[in-house]
């Protein structure tokens, strides 16, 4: 029985009030999207009552759940929410509606390593090789430190925030280090890929 069930009208204007307070893909203006996955894709955004801008991450539940990766979604969102601030990307708001789940997080206007990386024609001078390779093995270990393992390092994870790379943004794919241990390193979010669980 819901509360706005016939059986209990005197809730439902509670209801309705609750249903006006919560967030909806309408607050949010879409100015850009800028990444699409297998699940979901990535968009700037603007929130409407404040002007702030966001990056909204929209996965569709049908697929997550199709795809067996609805844990997946809980382990990333867990991540961000108990993270880091230095090294991994703040959730700032999590809902949904029917048809998707949002995850709305701190836009990082640096871009991501891959997008450098094809200014400087795939090739980084040495010291900044060293830099963002630093500041990506201390992002690794943050994850680690909160008692999860990352399926994949790669370029397009780490996001950069005020003229720094060490921003880890997309966390697909986290494991609780205790579930890889119990299912013996056998992949569950995603593919392990060739390189394996970082």
């Amino acid at each position: 029985m819901g509360l706005t069930s016939p059986h209990c009208p005197i809730a439902e204007p509670w209801a309705a009030q609750l249903q006006e307070l919560q967030l909806q893909r309408s607050d949010f203006e879409i100015l850009k999207v800028i990444g699409r996955g297998a699940f979901s894709e990535v968009a700037v955004v603007k929130m409407k009552e404040s002007g702030e801008v966001f990056a909204m991450k929209i996965m569709n539940k049908r697929d997550l759940v199709q795809r067996g990766e609805v844990s997946c979604f809980r382990e990333e969102r867990d991540v961000l929410v108990h993270g880091d601030r230095r090294w991994i990307t703040r959730l700032h708001f999590a809902f949904q509606d029917p048809q998707c789940l949002f995850l709305v997080m701190e836009y990082c206007v640096g871009g991501d390593l891959l997008t450098l990386l094809s200014k400087f024609g795939d090739c980084l001078p040495l010291p900044l090789v060293r830099f963002y390779l630093a500041e990506l093995v201390l992002a690794i270990d943050s994850v680690h430190r909160l008692g999860y393992v990352h399926r994949c390092g790669r370029q397009g994870a780490l996001w950069g925030s005020m003229g720094s790379y060490g921003v880890y943004g997309d966390l697909w794919g986290c494991m609780a280090i205790d579930s890889v241990h119990r299912m013996g390193y056998v992949h569950r979010c995603g593919r392990w890929g060739r390189y394996g669980a970082v």
